[in-house]
């Protein structure tokens, strides 16, 4: 795996969690929900192994702020879809 960046990870409640190296890559794609929700999905973050996060936590990579929006686990890495946010981390 190409490891392109590093991700700081926080939780639903902005607590610091860690870090891991990624690999960042552009994507777009709609996402649509129930009641005429739709999010967009800016970039996919993969990561060796199977880490401890779930739809609720964040990824910072360098000054952006990233929500995790759907997990797909591989064998033997994470496949992580993002959507990027308006704002930073609150200080």
């Amino acid at each position: 795996m190409f490891e392109n960046a590093t991700a700081t990870i926080y939780d639903g409640s902005f607590t610091l969690c860690g870090e891991a190296p990624i690999d960042l890559q552009p994507y777009h794609q709609t996402l649509s929900f129930e009641d005429g929700i739709s999010v967009e999905t800016t970039h996919h973050a993969f990561v060796d192994g199977h880490p401890s996060v779930d739809e609720s936590y964040y990824l910072q990579i360098g000054i952006k702020l990233y929500k995790i929006i759907r997990i797909n686990f591989w064998d033997d890495y994470t496949e992580l879809w993002l959507a990027r946010c308006a704002r930073g981390v609150p200080a």
